[in-house]
C-alpha cells in the first residue's frame, strides 16, 4: 500500500503545494494575506524545509486559525477560518496526495454529476450538464441548497471514510488534525455571539480549507449515486442542486427522497414552497437560477442578482476612492489606498473577473448593457475626481490623480544639499 504521510512530507509536494497557495493568496483581497505570502516566498526553501522536518519528526502542528463571520445582507454572516500559511501548504499537500494516490477519492472525484472543488471541473460544467439533461427529455426542475452544509458534516464519518481507504495511521493522524478548527480570536467571537457559527465541535469543517471542498464530496457521494437512478437527474455543486425529470411528480418525488438521504446524515435541503429564495421548482423552459446564473434550454445569462452585486462592487470602489480624494484635501496627506488612478486599477480587475467568471455565457445583450451602465458610473467619478483636482495646488492633483510626484525620490538633491 502507498505511503501517504511520507509522499505528503516530500519536498517536491511541499514546494507544488505552496506553489497553488501562494497564486491563491496573492490574488486575496486581504492586504495581511498578500504581505504574508509575500515575506513566506522570501525564504520559502527555508521555510518549506522546516515544514518537511517536523512532518518527518512528527512534530508538526497546526496552528491557531482566525475566524471571520463575513457579513451578507439579508443572510446571516458566512463563517470563514482563515488560517497561516503552514496550516494551508499542509493542507494542500494532503489533498494533492489523497487525489493522486488513494484509489476511493478518485471515484469520488469521477462522479460524473458532482462539479464543485473538483480539478478541471467549472460552474459552466455543471451548466452543460443540466442542459443535457433537458435535451434528453427533462422538462421539470426543482432547485435547493442544503443550510449550513459545512457545519454539520459529520467529521466522525469523514474519518471512518477515510480509515477505509488506508491503514497509514501516520496519514490518518495528520488528516485529523488538518480538518480540526481551532481559533486564535475565539474569546472576540464569544463576546460577540458569532462563537456557534465555527466548527469547533465535533461537527463541521472549516470553509476557506483546501481540504473542505473534498470532504463535501466524499460526504455526498451516496447522494450523488442514489440521486441519479430511476431516470432522475441531479447535478451537484458542493451544497446546491438540481434536480431534473420528465414530470413534475417525478420532480416532486425525487426531492422527497433527496431531503430522506439528507436527514440520514444529518442534513437538510430547503423547500421551494416555504423558502421560495433559497430555492424554487417549475419548467425548464421558463429558466430558473442556479450558481449565479439564469438558464433555460436555450440561454445562459449572470443572474439578476449577480448583475447586482457586479454594480455595488464598483459603487463601493467609487464611494472609496472619492473619500479619499476628500481626505487627501482635507489633510494634504496621501493615504496607502491610492486615489483615482489606484480606483480605476482594482475596478478595473473586479470587472475582468467577474467578466472571465461568466465568459460561458452567450446573452451578448446583457454585456452590452451593463457596459453601458459602467461607463456611465466610470464617467461620474471622473467628473467627481476632476472637481476635486480642481481645488487644489499641484502636490494635491498629483495626489489625487495617484500619480507620483518626482520632487522627493531624488536623493542626490538631499546629498548635494548636505
Amino acid at each position: 500500500m502507498v505511503d501517504l504521510y511520507s509522499n505528503v512530507r516530500k519536498i517536491q509536494t511541499l514546494a507544488n503545494a505552496w506553489r497553488i497557495v501562494k497564486a491563491s493568496a496573492m490574488q486575496s483581497s486581504s492586504v495581511d494575506i498578500r504581505n504574508e505570502a509575500s515575506e513566506f516566498d522570501a525564504e520559502s526553501h527555508r521555510y518549506l524545509r522546516s515544514i518537511q522536518t517536523r512532518l518527518q519528526k512528527q512534530t508538526f502542528k497546526f496552528k491557531p486559525q482566525m475566524g471571520i463571520a463575513k457579513l451578507r445582507a439579508g443572510k446571516s454572516p458566512r463563517p470563514l477560518v482563515i488560517a497561516p500559511i503552514e496550516n494551508r501548504i499542509v493542507q494542500r499537500a494532503i489533498l494533492d496526495i489523497l487525489q493522486r494516490d488513494v484509489p476511493g477519492i478518485q471515484a469520488v472525484l469521477d462522479t460524473p454529476t458532482s462539479f464543485g472543488g473538483i480539478k478541471k471541473r467549472r460552474v459552466s460544467m455543471a451548466i452543460d450538464a443540466l442542459k443535457s439533461s433537458f435535451n434528453e427529455g427533462g422538462q421539470f426542475y426543482l432547485r435547493s441548497d442544503i443550510p449550513n452544509f459545512f457545519t454539520l458534516v459529520n467529521r466522525n464519518a469523514i474519518m471512518d471514510y477515510m480509515r477505509a481507504q488506508t491503514n497509514d495511521e501516520k496519514f490518518i493522524n495528520l488528516f485529523e488534525m488538518s480538518i480540526t478548527t481551532t481559533l486564535d480570536n475565539l474569546t472576540d467571537l464569544q463576546r460577540k455571539n458569532l462563537k456557534d457559527l465555527f466548527p469547533l465541535g465535533p461537527e463541521g469543517v472549516a470553509q476557506g480549507s483546501p481540504l473542505s471542498p473534498l470532504i463535501a464530496n466524499i460526504y455526498m457521494s451516496d447522494f450523488d449515486r442514489e440521486m441519479n437512478l430511476n431516470d432522475l437527474v441531479c447535478i451537484r455543486y458542493i451544497d446546491d442542486f438540481v434536480i431534473v425529470s420528465r414530470t413534475e411528480k417525478a420532480t416532486c418525488k425525487g426531492f422527497k427522497v433527496a431531503k430522506a438521504i439528507l436527514n440520514k446524515i444529518g442534513l437538510s435541503a430547503y423547500s421551494p414552497v416555504t423558502h421560495p429564495k433559497k430555492a424554487s421548482q417549475g419548467e425548464v423552459i421558463k429558466g430558473f437560477e442556479f450558481l449565479g446564473c439564469f438558464i433555460n434550454p436555450t440561454l445562459t445569462l449572470p443572474a439578476m442578482s449577480a448583475r447586482k452585486s457586479l454594480a455595488e462592487k464598483v459603487d463601493a470602489e467609487i464611494r472609496r476612492g472619492l473619500a479619499i480624494a476628500d481626505t487627501i484635501l482635507d489633510t494634504n496627506e496621501f493615504g496607502s489606498a491610492g486615489c483615482y488612478a489606484q480606483t480605476l486599477s482594482r475596478i478595473n480587475n473586479i470587472i475582468l473577473g467577474w467578466g472571465k467568471a461568466f465568459s460561458f455565457c452567450n446573452g451578448n445583450q446583457v454585456f452590452e448593457a451593463l457596459d453601458v451602465k459602467l461607463t456611465q458610473k466610470l464617467e461620474y467619478f471622473h467628473c467627481e475626481i476632476q472637481k476635486r483636482i480642481n481645488r487644489g495646488d499641484q502636490r494635491t492633483k498629483r495626489m489625487i490623480m495617484g500619480v507620483k510626484m518626482l520632487e522627493g525620490l531624488n536623493d542626490n538633491n538631499k546629498d548635494a544639499g548636505e
